[in-house]
């Protein structure tokens, strides 16, 4: 079972304490838009990238709908990182909640 964390109480914490906010999203859905201050790892290579984290950081993965994210996080807890969450809903539901999306370098909304 993985966790989930909502757009909401993503928000909050970003403020309130360090994570890894990680797009798993292909690189031209990417490019259209993302959200801020967001790492971009396409899903096929989060295996070559896991050396990258450690096992003990908080760890939210998101794509577009939340189910790319979710063998993200899947994959990170069967090696043993117990701090990741997928972002229930996607960039839709941060995107339909108000909150900011970049474009390629330019700020979207």
């Amino acid at each position: 079972m993985i966790n989930e964390i909502d757009t909401f109480k993503l928000d909050r914490i970003r403020q309130q304490q360090n994570i890894r906010l990680v797009d798993v999203r292909s690189q031209g859905e990417r490019e259209q838009h993302n959200i801020p201050e967001s790492e971009h790892i396409p899903l096929h290579l989060i295996p070559l990238k896991m050396n990258e984290y450690q096992k003990n950081e908080t760890i939210v993965f998101y794509c577009a709908t939340g189910a790319r994210s979710s063998q993200a996080c899947f994959y990170f807890q069967s090696k043993g990182h117990g701090n990741v969450f997928n972002l229930k809903g996607g960039i839709r539901a941060w995107a339909q909640n108000g909150y900011p999306l970049v474009s390629a370098n330019q700020f979207v909304y």
